[in-house]
């Protein structure tokens, strides 16, 4: 079991995840190579990760709804539970 938790992920102009930032057990941050993060068993599921830009927009309180519907525009993974929510709200 990993001793690490992912927070985010980076892309590359292209969309494809160059780095997956994660913290460790004492809370210390660093950025994992997405080969390292996926072998190294860490949860939650890189692709359930939100990006920088969304995460920092959550940590600052940006409604959930709001962060869901970016995601679903952008193509990114969105949970069944996330698209009834986008649905009660549409």
């Amino acid at each position: 079991m990993s001793s690490y938790t992912g927070l985010y992920v980076q892309r590359t102009g292209s969309g494809k995840i160059h780095s997956v930032q994660v913290v460790d057990t004492a809370g210390m941050e660093l950025p994992l190579d997405p080969e390292q993060y996926v072998g190294g068993d860490v949860k939650p599921p890189m692709e359930e990760l939100l990006d920088i830009d969304l995460y920092v927009a959550a940590k600052r309180g940006t409604s959930h709804v709001l962060i869901t519907l970016v995601r679903w525009i952008r193509g990114q993974k969105v949970t069944i539970n996330q698209t009834e929510t986008l649905q009660r709200f549409g």
